[in-house]
């Protein structure tokens, strides 16, 4: 009995470790695994308007992925698992699960139809005379209406005046009431401006108030400390996710020559923090802007988790959120 036991709660543990080996398993893919991206900017005409991108974000080797895409000033996005979009992995479902239900529904059909066709058979004759009844029994209807409708009797001038007089009372009391109503509006009018007036007024002391409070909080050493522990680590994941290849070429040029020349210096001076494979080319005889520039790149979502677990400790960032959160309930 203690050996069965035994060999129960081996299996048990056995089954508990390999649970967790999975978890620790997908928890690592998720973390490390890394989130693969490319983009690509084109611009080959004159105008904003004639603007191409294009870019891609992949998991998992590519079997999950996002893209997007701009043109014609269209935005487009999609996801897309193992190759194909949403879309149409529903069209697929719906396809197979129309398949298995008309396969049952003619199973059920070939069983059902078979006595019921007897039946119909049976009451067609029946159901066509009394059809043929109704049919002449509706002609003959409209034909003995039109013979007992009697003439209707005509209503003299008398007749017709003194009934539109005899609502002529009425009439003259609702335009009076109108009139007085109108009046009433009338004297109220300067009554309402005033109070509308004092609102805004009331208002407008709110508004300053609520924006002065806005001020000190933002020059509050807690709120300055909290936008600097977030700027810091903006800067640490887009220093990480950064693209590791950027390729292609840009062409610009202004309308004065000195203003090119003059953006033609600023670059040279982060010449060297630029892309090696990036070509600028200056234009110096008219106002341009194409290029075609191409980048790639890759980031971990552990980076992006140690992230949040640092704004998650920072208790100046979790004060600021619960002021703002307080401020708008």
């Amino acid at each position: 009995m203690i050996h069965i036991l035994f060999m129960i709660l081996k299996a048990l543990g056995i089954l508990l470790l390999v649970l967790l080996f999975l978890v620790l398993l997908i928890v690592c893919t998720v973390l490390f695994l890394p989130f693969c991206y490319r983009a690509q900017v084109l611009k080959e005409e004159e105008g904003f308007a004639c603007v191409k991108a294009s870019g891609r974000v992949s998991w998992l080797f590519g079997a999950v992925a996002l893209t997007a895409s701009y043109e014609e000033q269209k935005p487009e996005a999609q996801i897309l698992l193992f190759g194909a979009s949403l879309e149409t992995w529903k069209r697929r479902l719906k396809k197979i699960r129309r398949g298995e239900a008309s396969v049952s529904r003619t199973e059920e059909n070939e069983t059902e139809n078979a006595p019921e066709a007897e039946k119909t058979a049976e009451q067609k004759e029946p159901d066509q005379t009394e059809k043929q009844q109704k049919v002449t029994a509706q002609k003959e209807q409209p034909e003995q209406e039109q013979e007992q409708e009697p003439d209707a009797p005509k209503k003299s001038i008398l007749e017709r005046f003194f009934g539109r007089i005899e609502y002529l009372p009425e009439k003259l009391l609702n335009l009076a009431s109108r009139l007085l109503q109108m009046a009433f509006r009338l004297l109220e009018l300067p009554f309402r401006l005033l109070e509308k007036l004092e609102q805004k007024i009331q208002a407008g002391r709110r508004l300053k108030r609520k924006w002065e409070s806005v001020k000190k909080f933002f020059r509050s050493k807690m709120f300055r400390e909290a936008l600097l522990h977030a700027k810091k680590e903006v800067l640490y994941f887009l220093k990480k996710a950064a693209p590791k290849k950027v390729t292609g070429t840009v062409r610009f040029g202004f309308d004065d020559p000195a203003l090119t020349g003059e953006t033609l210096g600023i670059l040279g001076m982060i010449y060297g923090k630029l892309p090696k494979d990036l070509s600028i080319q200056p234009d110096f005889e008219q106002e341009i802007l194409r290029g075609d520039v191409r980048m790639k790149g890759s980031f971990q979502a552990v980076t992006a988790a140690g992230i949040a677990l640092r704004l998650f400790r920072d208790q100046n960032l979790r004060k600021t959120i619960r002021h703002f959160k307080h401020k708008e309930a």
